[in-house]
Order: structure tokens, then C-alpha cells, then sequence
């Protein structure tokens, strides 16, 4: 029986468990690129949702103040985290409630946006004599994944009508 396989060479088991060894070094070097680039695209996908939120909250606020009569919060040269106005004989006021931001009119909410995300929203007015009259908006969106950076945007309104 010996003579049958005196030919043949085959791996011992030192050499087996080697491999084996090396396998699974190779498995888990590999395992942690894998989850890191995983995280990595997770957190850009956190903060392009997160622009995509401060974007839209922006062109809300934008299209509701364009066109307002009457600014009365904040005042001239002055900062608020609230904006009162008066559009078309109606009263209405954009405001941070919590982690949303708030649209009211005539004293009730008619929209809610970015619920869960937001950090804080100012308004600032210009000065009354500049003309046009222009409010700068900065808003900041809390990052939905933990150990992102919260986004800040500022946007300058023209109000046309003022």
C-alpha cells in the first residue's frame, strides 16, 4: 500500500494550518476596507441628504418672503431667530419650534419642514435705508449619522415688495 502513493505529495498539516492562517489575515484586511468605505459612503449620503434638506428649507423660506408688504421681525440692522411679516393683509411667521422649522399664518401652522434636522435659524434684516430691503437667512441642519458635522448655509433674500 505504501508503494501506492510513494509518488504522491500532499500538504502536512503545518502547512494547511499556515494557509488557513493567511486566509483569514487576507479576509479580515479586506473585511475592513469593505467597512470603511461603507461608513465613508454612508456619511456622504448623510450629508447630501442633509444639503438636499437645507436646500429645500431654503427655497420655501425664499418663495414665502420675496414678496411680503411688511417686515416687522427682526427690525432694521437686526437680528432675529424668528421672521415676522404681512403679505397680502395676512400676518405670517417663519420660526425654529424644537428641530423644525415652522411656517404660520394668521396664527396657524400651515407647514412644517426639515422635522428632526434642524440646529438653529437667524434672520437678519438690512438696514432700513439700503433699498432694496434684504434679509440674509442662515440655517444649520444637524447631521443624521452619528459623527457627522452639522451643514450651515446662508442665503440673502431680496424682499421685492419693500
Amino acid at each position: 500500500m505504501k508503494e501506492r502513493f510513494k509518488g504522491f505529495c500532499g500538504f502536512t498539516l503545518v502547512e494547511v494550518l499556515i494557509m488557513i492562517v493567511i486566509t483569514v489575515v487576507i479576509g479580515m484586511v479586506l473585511a475592513n476596507v469593505l467597512s470603511s468605505s461603507d461608513k465613508s459612503y454612508r456619511y456622504s449620503v448623510s450629508q447630501s441628504q442633509n444639503a438636499m434638506a437645507a436646500q429645500n428649507v431654503m427655497n420655501s423660506i425664499v418663495s414665502e418672503l420675496k414678496y411680503i408688504d411688511t417686515l416687522t421681525n427682526p427690525s432694521p440692522n437686526s437680528s432675529s431667530n424668528r421672521v415676522v411679516f404681512g403679505i397680502s393683509g395676512k400676518e405670517g411667521s417663519i420660526y425654529r419650534d424644537a428641530d423644525s422649522i415652522v411656517f404660520e399664518s394668521d396664527g396657524s401652522i400651515t407647514k412644517r419642514l426639515a422635522e428632526g434636522l434642524v440646529q438653529n435659524i437667524a434672520f437678519q434684516r438690512s438696514a432700513s435705508f439700503i433699498k432694496p430691503q434684504t434679509v440674509t437667512i442662515t440655517l444649520t441642519i444637524n447631521g443624521n449619522i452619528p459623527d457627522s458635522q452639522p451643514l450651515t448655509t446662508t442665503t440673502k433674500v431680496v424682499l421685492l415688495n419693500m
